[in-house]
């Protein structure tokens, strides 16, 4: 797999829509399926640190039948680098108190870093293995 990295932006004011085209190619979490699958709703989306990092807040079926809501942030590779309780929040605004908090903890230029770094290393790794393939041809 070649990573397609590159900082995130507004590609939509649909919360759904923008997550889905930012994180296309980088995670399955806001794919169609995805969210059909666990009864999930794109609820807000937001641009992080220049566009180092993508967070969204998303309303779920909880195991007790209610809807709550839980944040995601992911890193440029589509890595989820935050995201708390399991057990999500009874309203958006006690989840986006959460989400500003946890992103208060992050560094977002040394996730970065980590990502570029990481990819950098896959595909050196898989150009290695392919060149062996084609010696042994």
């Amino acid at each position: 797999m070649i990573f397609d990295l590159h900082l995130y932006t507004e590609k939509s004011q649909d919360p759904t829509w923008n997550a889905q085209q930012n994180l296309d190619s980088r995670t399955h979490y806001v794919c169609a399926e995805t969210l059909r699958y666990h009864g999930s709703r794109i609820l807000e989306t937001y641009i992080v640190d220049q566009g180092r990092l993508f967070a969204l807040v998303e309303s779920f079926k909880h195991y007790d039948g209610t809807r709550r809501r839980r944040f995601v942030v992911f890193n440029v590779a589509g890595d989820v680098v935050g995201e708390r309780s399991t057990d999500g929040w009874q309203t958006t605004k006690q989840a986006l108190a959460a989400m500003w908090a946890e992103l208060d903890t992050l560094d977002a230029e040394a996730l970065t870093s980590e990502a570029i770094d990481r990819a950098r290393r896959y595909l050196d790794a898989s150009i290695e293995y392919l060149k062996g393939q084609l010696a042994d041809l």
